[in-house]
């Protein structure tokens, strides 16, 4: 079977909505003329031959030409009820015409399309109207059909006439016209060269990409052409992958070198040697069989020309570079690392992994110059060698190496390599190690300004001591500590000044810093001041050595702690007197530290200890409890005994208050006060006696003010009463008979 090319198809599809398009017109047409009384007779085709048929007045000849339409034909009511249609309508509608009668058009209408319907329907009851929709065949496959409404006159049965045309098929070809049109296009505009193979194997398309990559013309390889053919893929070994793309449907990818000098590929109007990446796709019908296959080509030739050429640099530079003792790099034109010697890596504390691309802006290089100051990326000598063209010389870096964890100083050159245009196509950087040499210079620098910073400015006390006979040379600081004047301890060695009872630990101290089982120690020890008294010091030495490793003398540093070791002393008793008032005082007294909840919210505190006069008071031993575990209702206790105590340790400030406590029915008089971060103390007595010895009292001043009321009350009633027997006396003529006073 003869394959159609696809501008055939495309012709053909294109009639054939052509064809689809002049029949729906010319059926409209007579339909309006029919309508419209313009016609008296019509001639319709049958299996019998042509038959004309008068419209004049016979209903049998219009209902025999209905039927004989292509187009569907209904008679609808008002509210879409089918009362009347023909057999291509049935058929549009895959329902026996008995199913249909009766029915409401709208059942036919998805959904989504039943507004559109309405619109047009409406409209069609009030005259003529027509547009397209679609409905779901019972099978739920998509069908396009165009509607056509006209008003029903008022003695015909129904409301309006509806004529349907499906144009499914001239859809369909619209879209797959629209579908190639848009393929073709991305083909033909791809970046990369594309073939287009039949299912021989045989090219049936290319872009212009391919045009332009293998100097092809259409008509010189279209059909023409076959891959399975083709000698220069077959002598590199890729035919049995090729078919395997036709043959199984399999996917291909390699690379290839494609030289048409020998005649033997595809026919091109000049020579070609390519360096190809070649990707073969099938493509597959419904069935998976392969119908066509696309082949991708990208052009690597300049990418394996650069890839040849760095092989053949790296090559060069490795055998020049891989043995010297300098560190050695090839950097590109935008300072990545290209290439390095071993002595690089070493001196960079890196792996060739870790440094290749790499450049001379990346922060992780951390480097410094001599004064300490940062080492900007573009200031390196790599990027100025770069900026200038010029050779960069004797530039003193401090990089960070990542293995020893510490800087190490390089002396550093960059020379750059010019392109024919003057641009840099790389450059050289060569480095040695000067880090020893720098160290000299700093411990020299250290050595020149020991003495004025040590000795002359320190607040603390230091010493040079003799490892030999144990004179000092001591500043102005340790000469205050002791009362003694530099001269006079010049003349005296340490031990001379050291409290005879510490002398013992020293000398064991000193002989193992001596011997280098120690490098330096710190202790505590004891003076002879001058005047006598005794003088604590905090003293910290190292021994210093020569190259070989030699003491030479103690380098101390002195700290007077005599004011430490009295408050010391002071705590410890002020200590003894707490624990005994503590433990015996005849108050109760109890240790807490404030529970919070995720939110940071104080939900309970917990006792640290307490001393025994608090367990006789309130009954139990908390310790090591929390006082919800130790007095369960204390949640409902009126007083907030949590909240009271975290605003003590919230504010710093302390608290005196008198509060019953529901727990155990006691009154207590209470001191709390901030101790440490979420702790506190808390002392008291009970006052529960007394308490409610007020109470009583109170009662008893309330029964009291109650009798002087009443008493009063009584008295005043009275008065009341001689006055009214003194009126009456009055008012009868005689005397009164009570004295009364105001």
């Amino acid at each position: 079977m003869v394959k159609k090319s696809e501008s055939e198809a495309e012709d053909q599809l294109r009639s054939e909505n052509e064809e689809l398009q002049r029949r729906l017109t010319e059926a409209e047409e007579t339909l309006y003329a029919i309508r419209n009384g313009e016609v008296d007779a019509i001639v319709v085709s049958g299996a019998e031959g042509a038959r004309i048929f008068s419209l004049t007045s016979a209903e049998t000849p219009y209902r025999i030409m209905v039927e004989e339409m292509h187009e569907g034909a209904a008679t609808l009511m008002a509210d879409t009820t089918i009362i009347h249609c023909n057999s291509r309508f049935a058929k549009m509608a895959a329902r026996p015409a008995e199913q249909i009668i009766g029915a409401s058009f709208s059942q036919f209408i998805s959904e989504n399309e039943k507004s559109a319907f309405s619109r047009l329907f409406n409209s069609g009851l009030a005259g003529k109207s027509s547009g397209e929709i679609t409905w779901l065949s019972p099978e739920n496959e998509v069908r396009y059909f165009h509607l056509s409404f006209s008003q029903l006159p008022p003695e015909v049965t129904g409301d309006v006439c509806m004529i349907v045309s499906d144009f499914t098929e001239r859809k369909q070809a619209e879209e797959t016209l629209h579908a190639h049109v848009f393929l073709n296009s991305v083909i033909e505009n791809s970046p990369n060269a594309l073939w287009i193979l039949d299912e021989q194997g045989t090219l049936t398309q290319i872009n212009q990409a391919s045009r332009t990559l293998f100097a092809i013309h259409d008509e010189a390889v279209i059909g023409k052409y076959n891959i399975l053919n083709d000698a220069v893929f077959e002598e590199q070994g890729f035919k049995p992958t090729i078919n395997a793309v036709f043959e199984k449907g399999s996917i291909a990818r390699f690379t290839a070198r494609y030289d048409t000098e020998t005649g033997k590929g595809i026919e091109a109007i000049q020579v070609l040697k390519l360096d190809l990446d070649v990707s073969l796709s099938p493509i597959l019908d419904p069935h998976g069989k392969v119908t066509n296959a696309i082949v991708q080509f990208i052009d690597i030739s300049e990418q394996r020309k650069m890839e040849q050429e760095l092989r053949e640099s790296e090559l060069k530079f490795k055998n020049l570079v891989w043995d010297i003792p300098v560190g050695v790099l090839l950097q590109g034109p935008h300072s990545e690392m290209l290439l390095s010697n071993p002595k690089a890596l070493e001196l960079l504390g890196l792996n060739e992994d870790q440094l290749l691309g790499k450049t001379s802006f990346d922060p992780d290089w951390n480097v410094i110059h001599e004064d300490g100051s940062p080492f900007p990326g573009e200031t390196h000598p790599v990027p100025q060698a770069i900026a200038t063209g010029l050779p960069v010389n004797d530039v003193i870096m401090g990089v960070y190496h990542p293995i020893n964890d510490n800087r190490i100083w390089l002396l550093v050159d960059a020379i750059p390599q010019l392109n024919a245009d003057g641009n840099t196509r790389q450059v050289v950087c060569t480095f040695v190690d000067i880090s020893k040499r720098k160290q000299a210079e700093e411990e020299l620098r250290i050595s020149e300004e020991k003495y004025k910073s040590v000795f002359d400015q320190s607040v603390v006390g230091k010493s040079l001591t003799s490892i030999n006979d144990g004179k000092m040379k001591v500043n102005k600081a340790f000469c205050e500590m002791l009362g003694y004047s530099e001269t006079e301890l010049s003349t005296l060695n340490w031990q001379s000044i050291t409290h005879p009872e510490d002398l013992k630990h020293d000398q064991k101290t000193i002989s193992l810093l001596i011997s280098g089982e120690k490098e330096t120690a710190r202790w505590e020890k004891r003076y002879i001041h001058k005047n006598g008294n005794i003088v604590w010091v905090d003293i910290s030495t190292i021994v210093q050595r020569d190259k070989k490793n030699n003491p030479l003398f103690f380098n101390t540093s002195i700290i007077d702690i005599t004011k430490r070791k009295l408050l010391e002393q002071e705590l410890l008793e002020a200590e003894w007197k707490f624990r005994a008032l503590f433990d015996n005082g005849p108050i109760g007294v109890a240790y807490h530290e404030l529970i919070y909840d995720h939110a940071g919210k104080p939900i309970d505190y917990r006792f640290i200890d307490v001393n025994s006069q608090y367990i006789e008071l309130t009954g139990v031993d908390p310790r090591d409890k929390t006082v919800k575990q130790v007095f369960p209702d204390i949640e409902n206790d009126p007083f907030d005994w949590i909240g009271t105590y975290a605003q003590v340790v919230r504010t710093g400030k302390s608290l005196n208050f008198e509060q019953y406590f529901m727990s155990n029915y006691r009154w207590y008089n209470c001191v709390a006060f901030h101790y440490r971060p979420d702790q506190f103390v808390v002392a008291f007595f009970e006052i529960t006696k007394r308490k409610q010895a007020e109470t009583d009292l109170l009662k008893k001043m309330d029964d009291l003010l109650l009798f002087q009321r009443l008493t009063v009350d009584r008295e005043l009633k009275m008065i009341e009463l001689k006055k009214e027997i003194n009126k009456l006396l009055k008012g009868s003529g005689k005397d009164e008979k009570y004295r009364i006073v105001e």
